[in-house]
């Protein structure tokens, strides 16, 4: 039955030429052709096997610790990336609203000054239109005095009836 020890398996090896000698292996890292197969007699290893278990242990550890450490880096690097990234969208965005609200105030105060002109030209014509018909009227009570007199009276007087209600 196979020994571990720290991840690493150390199997005997059972045919007769190799009888007494043992193959290291580790599931963590692959050794190189001429370390895979070395083996090595079990009583003038035993030193030598334990160091390279704790070699071969702790190298991969150490492998694992400097990937890491580059993984940290790269995803610092990327959460600075990332933030850049939304800063100069939340910019180009700000931007673009300013000049839209910029443009939407534009054609406001556009239509607000037209609708002022309208306005104006037309109290402008209604104003005229009046004092041609005061003019006019003007006119008439000069050519006829007599006879706008009597029309004034007889309009007050009709007025004043029907707003008595016929009391009497």
């Amino acid at each position: 039955m196979p020994e571990r020890k720290w991840g690493i398996q150390v199997v005997a090896l059972g045919d007769r030429r190799n009888r007494g000698r043992q193959r290291v292996s580790s599931p963590w890292r692959r050794l190189d052709s001429s370390s895979a197969r070395t083996t090595l007699s079990a009583g003038a290893t035993d030193l030598v096997t334990q160091q390279r278990i704790t070699d071969m242990a702790q190298a991969p550890q150490k492998d694992n610790n400097a990937e890491l450490e580059a993984v940290k880096a790269d995803l610092a690097q990327l959460r600075g990336d990332v933030g850049d990234l939304l800063k100069a969208f939340k910019e180009q965005n700000e931007a673009r609203v300013r000049d839209r609200a910029g443009q939407a105030r534009d054609e406001v105060k556009a239509a607000f000054d037209e609708g002022m002109e309208t306005l104006n030209r037309g109290y402008q014509q209604a104003r005229q239109h009046g004092e041609k018909r005061v003019e006019e009227a003007e006119q008439l009570v000069g050519n006829h005095p007599l006879t706008s007199v009597v029309a004034a009276f007889g309009v007050g007087f009709v007025i004043a009836k029907l707003l008595d209600g016929g009391r009497r």
